[in-house]
């Protein structure tokens, strides 16, 4: 047993291994055992980092190899004037360079400061005190002063303060987004798993058949998959991404007779299937100008699924720009380190704790239910202290540009020292006193050294990350502001960045036809079913609307409840008939049953409202869409198929049914329990029955006396609804006494023979503008890759859905080649999807075949797989940048070379961890920090070649002078100033050119790894961007018109890239 197996301990091995008395529960800790376990296991906090003191910070940037270079100037002209004191010309020039040097120094240092003022993120997943038992009392302490073997009770709304082994467990559900990215709420139990058993538990959460939990956050990771396999014991669920694939029956007629835009979803992703198989770019053929128009035009935020092609005719396959950039990327630094550490090797993650549901975990939130648990972890110990310590422990990579600059430096430092020396020999050989030689030294350096160049550079930072933030894009980080426009590889989390975070319901299918539901606009047929459907749901909703306005609920129940709502503003007479029902009982969902039940009161009866998983819900269903239609096999076949397929597609599943029964039908058939539990007369004054004829009624084998049914008179019925409505009060007060809700809990456990009414497929969406987004960064040659911890089919669909995968995956390819997956080569697909559990193990082969691949998934990741993900891609040569939102992307967003965290959804700790922030939420603004990014390096270029053009007419008189004698026209002070006076001002002004070209059809730029000796960035000798505008490609498109497909033909000229590995 490792350190990570409190979940498989029942409470006695977990006393034993904790030394923890026998009545802990009863009793919990005493005075003496929490003093000791504090010193043995150490306080509940985590450990702070040391901070750098400024005035160090300021030292590490002033002895940058730039200033080094200046300050040795400095040094050689306060030499000169020791030598002669009467000429105070040197001691000027030393002074004015050590300023100068001061000066860069001191406008980096502010504007670092500025920029990077960091939360206590960590600091504020904590709460300030937790409920604990001790010396056999409840007490409330401090959550630092929480200690391992508490005794901690929870509530709705306490954020829990430690690692806790659940004993006790009322309808408990916690808030886990923090940790681990996903946004419902877990469903929690005290149940103790043993190893067996819990192996047997994760493969029903992941691959379990007809199975849905409304109310659990993880029901779509329970459920995606019914009946996908058939025989579990031969399958390693967790190891095999086979099981993730689902066969769908398309044979089955499920057509949509609802208004939709122009052609629904599947017909338009089958007529345009050639064109976005591997998405495209389109580019006029005689000019290197792309029309990126023509994506803002086809893919517009209000026309996505409607735009058509058949206007534009110049098509070529995207994957190309990817290929050419990832063929780049797969040169190798010799230099790369490990990627994990020996201490990191050591202690495996153990992903079965962290999806126990036995356990919550410091930082999550407690949504519903009560509690109660032992304390196990604390501090540092905690998976939340963990991955604070990987956060600060994994520094990011260096920057590029300031890596190519500390490069260059110490590149011109060299040749002006060689320059020196050279020379200096020559001067010795003409006779020069060392005075005069040492005049000579100082003017080189000056020569060589562009004073104004940090300077330039810190300040056109500025200026962008100024621009930025006007887009909605937070720098803090200056250089960030140029790394953003060389990545190679964007990875970037699902749940808050490229979905919007909430969920909603996005298909119905009502028996016999499937609708599409698209935002709050229901363009779909609004029959009788779905009017009743949205009554149901409304009325039988658990959401609570608290006086701000605010709902509170459920995921699952919020998407129904925002479903139906929004239907019902539009309907004023289904919204008056809503009203007319009255909760009387709900029988909540739990793990057995698999369905939530609600009884209402109505004035001629009461009304039943069931929502669940399909099969259980099947169960329970006589009729469907009406009273009129009995379901069948072939009904339970279709219904099957349609779970099939709304799930293969990453949605939850949810089952609607509801029943009716009229007063007399209610009491006769539950006349044994009335009378059974004295309820008689109660019944009859609810129901508002005068008589009540129970014929042939038997309790204890002996009959009961017999009264004869008589009708309710008409008066009685005319009058019915004012004397319902003048007591509905009273007969609330009786139906939710004890005795009365005892017996409707019986009476909806066993209610049968509902009407079904519809199949609703719930799914966090995508965010508007996301797939433009995408498509914009692919066609500016950056990888995209979607590295979440959802579930792999929900990854697969969004991803899909986003064009951010187009081709086969593996088991896809075995499908459609009729091979064993073990069989399909790398060659034969084009899509890796893998499992969390799957990278632990993954060896360097396997590492290359997955980072050859142009669109990769990552499903079901922890924070330090994440990480272990970005140092894979960072080894083979990418510029990585990570989006992300939550606690559990910290990590990777720390140890890649960029950082970005969202704003509105984002947890303070992975704002604290990145180094810019999009502030509106918004993944396009992030297309456009790349295109600031490209157009600010692009402009300094521009500002240091205008800068290095000095060298060669200042360095030249002094050669001159040595060799030849000539006197020289300048002075070092002189040349000082004009490299101040003259080139700053106008480099800085070089930061507003606008781009030549279109910057996004360009490639990433290399990494400094991946360059040859002999190339720079930084080299003045004409420009050395690798971009597709300098190979020319012959680009022949043809339309078919008879199957009204594309045909795109692309012939490369042999002085484009080479084919990709």
């Amino acid at each position: 047993m490792g350190i990570n197996d409190h979940h498989r301990q029942d409470l006695t091995r977990l006393q034993e291994r904790l030394s923890l008395p026998h009545d802990i529960l009863k009793c919990g800790l005493s005075t003496s055992m929490v003093n000791n376990n504090k010193t043995v296991y150490g306080p509940n906090v985590f450990t702070q980092t040391t901070k750098t003191h400024p005035i160090i910070k300021f030292m590490k940037m002033y002895l940058h190899p730039f200033n080094i270079l200046l300050l040795f100037a400095c040094v050689l002209a306060l030499i000169l004037y020791g030598m002669n004191l009467d000429d105070r010309s040197n001691l000027y020039l030393g002074l004015g360079i050590l300023s100068v040097s001061i000066f860069n120094t001191c406008l980096e240092f502010y504007q670092e400061y500025k920029t990077n003022e960091m939360l206590s993120g960590f600091k504020n997943l904590v709460p300030n005190s937790c409920s604990v038992l001790r010396n056999s009392k409840i007490t409330v302490v401090k959550s630092s002063d929480v200690v391992v073997g508490d005794v901690v009770y929870l509530k709705m709304g306490d954020k829990v303060g430690a690692d806790i082994r659940l004993f006790e467990a009322n309808n408990l559900s916690v808030d886990n987004s923090s940790l681990t990215g996903e946004s419902d709420p877990i469903k929690k139990s005290a149940k103790t798993y043993l190893s067996e058993e819990l192996d047997m538990k994760i493969v029903n959460q992941e691959n379990k058949k007809n199975t849905i939990d409304i109310n659990s956050p993880n029901m779509i990771n329970n459920n995606l998959s019914p009946k996908v396999t058939t025989n579990r014991s031969d399958q390693n669920v967790l190891g095999n991404r086979s099981t993730a694939h689902i066969s769908i029956m398309n044979n089955i007629n499920c057509d949509s007779t609802s208004s939709s835009p122009e052609m629904s979803e599947d017909s338009y992703e089958k007529k345009s299937s050639n064109i976005f198989k591997n998405l495209f770019w389109c580019r006029k053929s005689s000019k290197r100008q792309s029309n990126i128009d023509f994506y803002d035009n086809l893919y517009s935020a209000n026309n996505v699924e409607s735009s058509t092609l058949s206007s534009h005719t110049h098509i070529v396959d995207i994957n190309t720009r990817i290929n050419q950039a990832h063929y780049i990327s797969n040169e190798k630094s010799t230099n790369q380190e490990n990627i994990l550490s020996n201490d990191e090797k050591e202690e495996p993650e153990n992903s079965e704790y962290y999806r126990a549901n036995n356990m919550v975990f410091s930082g999550d939130l407690v949504t519903a239910g009560t509690g109660t648990g032992i304390v196990v972890s604390t501090g540092d110990r905690t998976v939340l202290g963990k991955i604070a310590k990987l956060t600060v422990e994994k520094s990011p990579e260096s920057n590029e540009l300031s890596a190519e600059i500390n490069q260059y430096v110490q590149k011109l430092g060299f040749i002006a020292v060689l320059t020196c020396i050279i020379f200096y020999a020559v001067a010795m050989l003409n006779n020069f006193n060392f005075k005069d030689n040492l005049v000579f030294c100082i003017g080189i350096f000056i020569a060589f050294v562009p004073q104004g160049l940090p300077a330039t550079v810190t300040i056109l930072l500025t200026i962008a990350a100024k621009r930025m933030a006007k887009n909605n894009v937070l720098v803090k980080d200056l250089r960030a502001v140029e790394t953003l426009g060389s990545i190679s590889l964007l990875a970037t989390d699902k749940t808050g960045t490229l979905t919007q975070g909430i969920m909603k319901c996005n298909s119905f299918w009502d028996g016999e036809n499937v609708n599409q539901i698209y935002d709050e606009k229901h363009k779909i047929n609004k029959n009788t079913v779905f009017r009743d459907t949205c009554v149901s749901c409304y009325i039988s909703s658990a959401a609570m609307k608290l006086d701000s306005g605010e709902i509170r609920c459920d995921p699952t129940e919020k998407a129904l409840y925002d479903f139906s709502t929004s239907y019902l503003n539009v309907d004023a007479d289904a919204k008056q008939m809503s009203k007319s029902f009255h909760k009387i009982y709900e029988l909540p969902f739990d793990s057995e049953n698999k369905f939530q039940i609600s009884i209402f009161k109505h004035v001629d009866g009461f009304k039943f409202v069931v929502k669940g998983a399909p099969d259980r819900i099947l169960k329970k269903c006589g009729f469907y869409t009406s009273k009129n239609k009995k379901v069948d096999d072939a009904f339970s076949q279709k219904l099957h198929v349609m779970y099939e397929n709304f799930a293969s597609n990453g949605q939850r599943v949810i089952a609607v049914a509801e029943n009716f029964i009229t007063n007399t039908e209610f009491c006769e058939k539950y006349a044994s329990k009335i009378i059974k539990k004295n309820l008689l007369e109660k019944a009859k004054e609810i129901c508002h029955i005068k008589q009540l004829n129970i014929i042939n009624f038997q309790e204890d084998n002996q009959k009961n006396e017999s009264i004869d049914e008589k009708e309710e008179d008409e008066n009685s019925n005319i009058n019915k609804m004012s004397n319902y409505t003048q007591k509905i009060s009273d007969i609330l007060k009786i139906l939710k006494t004890t005795e009365w809700q005892d017996f409707l809990k019986e009476v909806a456990i066993e209610m049968d023979n509902f009407v079904f009414l519809c199949l609703i497929g719930i799914i966090d969406p995508p965010k508007i503008g996301v797939r433009n987004a995408v498509m914009k960064l692919r066609l500016a040659g950056i990888q995209v890759v979607m590295v979440t911890g959802d579930h792999p089919l929900t990854a697969k669909y969004i991803a899909k859905k986003i064009y951010l995968i187009s081709g086969k995956t593996r088991e896809e390819a075995a499908k459609a080649l009729n091979k064993d997956i073990k069989d399909v080569q790398p060659s034969e697909y084009e899509v890796e999807i893998i499992h969390g559990d799957e990278i632990d193990n993954l060896k360097e082969e396997e590492w290359e075949r997955i980072v050859s691949k142009n669109e990769i998934v990552f499903a079901r990741t922890s924070p330090k797989q994440k990480m272990v993900i970005v140092e894979n891609f960072q080894k083979h040569g990418h510029i990585v940048g990570v989006s992300g939102d939550g606690v559990n992307d910290s990590p990777a967003l720390k140890k890649a070379h960029l950082g970005i965290s969202m704003n509105q959804t984002g947890s303070e700790v992975s704002k604290e961890a990145a180094h810019m922030i999009i502030l509106d939420d918004n993944f396009s603004s992030i297309v456009n920090g790349v295109l600031e990014g490209r157009l600010i390096f692009s402009n300094l270029k521009k500002s240091i070649r205008y800068i290095l053009s000095h060298i060669t007419p200042q360095v030249v008189p002094f050669i001159l002078y040595v060799t030849f004698g000539i006197p020289s026209p300048m002075s070092a002070l002189l040349l000082m100033l004009i490299d101040l006076f003259t080139e700053f001002f106008p480099s800085v002004a070089l930061a507003w050119e606008h781009p030549e070209g279109n910057l996004m059809l360009e490639l990433p730029r290399k990494s400094l790894s991946r360059k040859s000796p002999n190339s720079n960035i930084l080299q003045i000798t004409g420009n050395n961007d690798e971009n597709l505008n300098t190979k020319e490609n012959n680009i022949t498109t043809k339309l078919d018109k008879n199957d009204k497909k594309y045909q795109c033909k692309r012939s490369t000229s042999q002085k484009n890239i080479g084919s990709p590995k």
